[in-house]
């Protein structure tokens, strides 16, 4: 993110949660408990509904605090429908998203620890702030080879240790392994399956994709992180791929 932001002239903020907070909420995604409709698993992991419902969430706030009128989201085609690439976000909507996320968050972290990414009531009397939210992915050509190839011009480099659905999170090995087990599916099917069918994959990429192993390594060192694992030190993993 700091080597394309540099290289692209923009602004770069940065806002990271306490980790004790999200230590209790990804444990609690995993623990397998009715957190979110049954619906929403069927597109992701309860670890990954937590997580994005955070980061969409704070995004929209900075929005209306800051008077930004878009936010781009990266969903690829396979995860948001065409319809959805474009709209217009209004306090009506938002709030009754915002109960659907806010209040399985605020029951396993309490209320205090969440309150800074959600919507507050001046918030909601601000209508004429609500942005537009935009993911371009939905309707431009979606390429995910030229997609890489462009951003590695910019500086970019592909880590080495994260899984094949994943080009910056540790967690999202673990996060499959832990829906796998609950579910029984894989949490990137429906997506991939979205992409296949409108031409942009090709089935034996997608099947593997689903079928390579998650790097143990990986979900070892965060399995330690979360506290799920007796250890007496920090895990020396990851290395730093991209310093």
């Amino acid at each position: 993110m700091e080597k394309l932001s540099d290289t692209l002239g923009v602004d770069h903020i940065i806002y990271k949660a306490r980790f004790d907070m999200m230590r209790t909420v990804f444990n609690a995604s995993a623990r397998g408990d009715q957190i979110y409709p049954v619906s929403a698993l069927g597109r992701a992991s309860n670890i990954c509904t937590s997580c994005m419902g955070l980061a969409k969430s704070l995004a929209l706030r900075i929005c209306i605090e800051k008077n930004i009128p878009m936010t781009a989201f990266g969903w690829t085609p396979g995860q948001v429908p065409l319809a959805s690439g474009i709209f217009k976000s209004n306090p009506q909507m938002i709030r009754k998203m915002q109960d659907i996320s806010a209040g399985p968050l605020r029951r396993l972290a309490g209320e205090d620890s969440v309150r800074p990414f959600f919507l507050e009531e001046e918030h909601y009397q601000q209508p004429e702030r609500f942005p537009y939210n935009i993911s371009p992915l939905a309707f431009m050509e979606y390429d995910e080879t030229k997609v890489y190839s462009y951003v590695e011009s910019l500086g970019w480099v592909r880590p080495k240790d994260t899984d094949p659905n994943s080009t910056n999170c540790l967690l999202n090995s673990y996060a499959i392994e832990v829906h796998v087990a609950q579910s029984h599916f894989h949490p990137y099917v429906a997506e991939l399956a979205g992409l296949v069918r409108e031409g942009r994959m090709g089935r034996e990429e997608a099947l593997e994709r689903i079928s390579t192993p998650s790097n143990e390594k990986v979900v070892n060192y965060v399995t330690t992180r979360l506290g799920l694992k007796d250890q007496e030190s920090e895990p020396a993993y990851p290395t730093i791929t991209n310093p």
